[in-house]
């Protein structure tokens, strides 16, 4: 009995053992934005819109980080002609020079709200589009070649009675969400959609799920976090039965299907005025693939930090008063545990940029340095090749009629150590040895 004790702890120690040689993680070092290193990569033949438009609330641009040292961006802007302004949107590949390597150019178009995300396929990602009557999307790979389909797939066939508003998505391990609001009879109706994406050559719809329960009147109050396990996490602002505001949560399993006891009313410290438009509530993953962000903002200059667990458990919340910067217009992300901010200032729309703490909620926003790009978006990327963390910029100049073409800066921004590449080597050579330890010990006993 003594021995088969001793041969079970030496198992479960190999276990353990192993399992951490296995695990891997990349470690993150964002410099000081003073200490940024920056290169001017505008291209006028290549950026096709003339200038990034102002109205971004309704024709919002988008960033997505890909494999493989790239990054596609969605830029919304206007195109001089002789009789009027024609709105143009580009969907281009940056690589890690700050070259446009692919490019696609949606002419005279009405895309309002843009979505992307990365798909369960290495250098696949989905884009959607909202014109306000139907939701299309498409999935492209890193060559801007469409994959599972044809281009511009109506998701869902509404009447003209409904509008719809803002998608947002999240992926999974096979799973993608996409959740989007409907405006039908001036109400809000809150809708998710749940992709299956486990056959690689094409997707089904494998839940939809529809909320009424709750009065929303916040336009863009909303945010979805799917996670590698296929669950997720819904946050909406909206109204209770006692016409209280409050946060909503709603959970969703492996399968997509609602969680038992939900919808969750939680507390918050925002307060956001009814029938107003509001910048969009991007959740972003964490390294550790259980904690998210998202950033919230409403029109009385506060900017709500929201850093929440995998159980849905609130980590932090922070409110600071944005004074001197718009309440849209801004974007964000995080490199394990330093996020960047990038905002414009309420004069003339100038980028800056700070950093913030996603783990306990917090940002410096005095003194910020402005970028000479003006209307612009910001995304970040990994050069895997340098180790480099990489910043785009895209906007226009203060005056725009000097220009061909928006404007773009690239930004160094930090390093990465990605520690599976540097410990494979050692860990195997020292996970042989102890196996090999354990399993003469397993011999004599």
């Amino acid at each position: 009995m003594r021995n088969n004790s001793l041969q079970i702890l030496l198992v479960a120690i190999l276990f353990v053992t192993l399992n951490n040689f296995c695990q891997c993680y990349i470690k993150y070092d964002v410099n000081k934005v003073s200490e940024w290193k920056s290169n001017d990569i505008t291209d006028s033949e290549n950026f096709k819109v003339q200038n990034t438009y102002s109205n971004q609330n309704w024709q919002n641009s988008q960033s997505l980080k890909l494999s493989d040292s790239k990054i596609v961006m969605t830029i919304f802007g206007q195109r001089e002609s002789k009789s009027k302004n024609i709105l143009d949107q580009q969907l281009a590949v940056f690589d890690n020079k700050g070259n446009i390597v692919q490019s696609l150019v949606f002419e005279n178009v009405k895309k309002y709200q843009t979505a992307l995300s990365l798909t369960n396929v290495k250098g696949e990602f989905l884009f959607v589009y909202s014109d306000n009557v139907q939701i299309y999307m498409t999935f492209y790979d890193e060559e801007l070649q469409v994959k599972r389909g044809s281009q511009n797939q109506q998701l869902v066939a509404y009447d003209s009675e409904k509008d719809n508003v803002q998608p947002i998505i999240s992926v999974g391990k096979d799973l993608i969400y996409i959740q989007f609001m409907v405006i039908k009879d001036k109400n809000l109706i809150l809708q998710v959609y749940v992709l299956d994406l486990s056959d690689q050559s094409k997707y089904t719809i494998q839940k939809t799920h529809t909320y009424s329960n709750y009065k929303i009147e916040y336009i863009y109050a909303n945010s979805i976090q799917a996670y590698n396990d296929n669950t997720a996490i819904v946050h909406y602002f909206a109204k209770n039965d006692k016409d209280e505001d409050t946060l909503v949560q709603l959970k969703y399993d492996s399968k997509g299907s609602l969680k038992s006891g939900y919808p969750k009313e939680l507390d918050i410290d925002l307060n956001l005025e009814t029938e107003e438009v509001y910048w969009r509530w991007y959740s972003i993953l964490h390294e550790d693939q259980k904690t998210s962000t998202f950033l919230a903002s409403n029109n009385n200059d506060d900017l709500m930090i929201y850093t929440f667990g995998k159980d849905g458990k609130q980590i932090c919340q922070n409110i600071y008063d944005l004074k001197d910067y718009l309440n849209y217009n801004y974007y964000y992300d995080i490199h394990g545990d330093q996020g960047w901010l990038y905002l414009q200032d309420k004069v003339n729309k100038e980028g800056h940029f700070t950093l913030f703490d996603p783990k306990n909620c917090s940002v410096n926003l005095k003194k910020l340095s402005g970028t000479e790009i003006f209307l612009g978006l910001a995304g970040s990327f990994l050069d895997q090749k340098n180790r480099e963390i990489l910043m785009i910029e895209l906007g226009s100049l203060k005056d725009s009629t000097k220009q061909e073409s928006y404007q773009g800066m690239m930004y160094k921004i930090g390093k990465f150590e990605n520690k599976k590449d540097d410990d494979d080597n050692q860990a195997v050579i020292v996970g042989v040895q102890f196996l090999g330890f354990i399993i003469g010990i397993l011999f004599l006993i």
